[in-house]
């Protein structure tokens, strides 16, 4: 009896611990297809901004300072993500010249120090948020000396793999984040463009870029968060169910051993 006790205790924990995980996983995984549409939404106006910003260039001179922005999360259960993004900085060397201002966004990879004297903020849970950090993070790069003549590179989490790793990209100044399908280029291509030389419309450009990248970039960063935990929680759940059945094989072989052997003593008993 006392080894059916012993067993039963740790499997209701794991039963218990099964039900969190599934409730985690279908969470994560409705989180997930909602963020994967706003971000769609997001890489397609980027991918527009890029194009007008490409049509109304800003000169630039060399050589150039950089702002680093590394997006983590603030939340738990998504692998190794936090991780995976401070190797990436510091391999890369993120933290060194010409970076003249670090973002960090999420309190557990700011834990980590990617960056030093870095500016700290949260994490967006919705898309409203999101847009507001966008626009607390142009504020930041806006009282740098000539903030649109500087690169803006970007650490994320921009897919997951299918054994669950989060996959670190960086998006830079430099190359486009999203090119424009070709078909979806003819206004652009078929417009007189007088005002080309207007450095107004330059700038206006470069701002709406700057700014699609970061939308497109934090909703990039929390649609993966989110597929990262809802992959974490999937294997949590199939491990929970293994034990769980391994569990129940033995409490079945113990009960079964235990009646026969109540039936032995009740037939000896008979017997006497």
């Amino acid at each position: 009896m006392t080894n059916i006790r012993a067993l039963e205790s740790p499997l209701a924990a794991w039963r218990s611990f099964r039900d969190i995980a599934r409730a985690t996983q279908t969470l994560a995984a409705a989180q997930s297809l909602q963020w994967a549409e706003r971000s769609r939404r997001a890489d397609e106006h980027l991918a527009w901004c890029e194009a007008l910003a490409a049509e109304y260039p800003l000169t630039r001179a060399e050589p150039r300072s950089r702002v680093v922005l590394a997006i983590g999360t603030d939340l738990g259960l998504c692998g190794p993500l936090n991780r995976l993004l401070f190797e990436r900085c510091a391999e890369q060397r993120l933290d060194a010249e010409p970076t003249v201002l670090r973002i960090v966004v999420g309190s557990r990879l700011a834990s980590l120090e990617p960056f030093a004297e870095a500016v700290e903020l949260a994490t967006p849970s919705t898309m409203s948020a999101a847009l507001e950090l966008a626009a607390d993070i142009e504020g930041l790069i806006d009282q740098l000396p000539d903030p649109l003549r500087l690169d803006l590179t970007i650490a994320l989490a921009g897919a997951v793999e299918g054994d669950g790793q989060p996959r670190i990209d960086l998006r830079t100044s430099e190359t486009p984040d999203i090119e424009l399908p070709i078909e979806q280029r003819e206004w652009l291509d078929h417009t007189e463009r007088p005002l080309a030389a207007d450095p107004e419309l330059s700038t206006q450009a470069q701002l709406l870029l700057r700014h699609a990248r970061l939308v497109a970039a934090l909703a990039r960063a929390v649609t993966s968060e989110n597929e990262a935990r809802w992959r974490t929680m999937g294997r949590a759940f199939e491990s929970a169910q293994r034990k769980i059945a391994e569990q129940e094989r033995r409490l079945r072989k113990l009960r079964q051993e235990q009646i026969t052997q109540e039936m032995l003593e009740a037939r000896q008993g008979a017997r006497r």
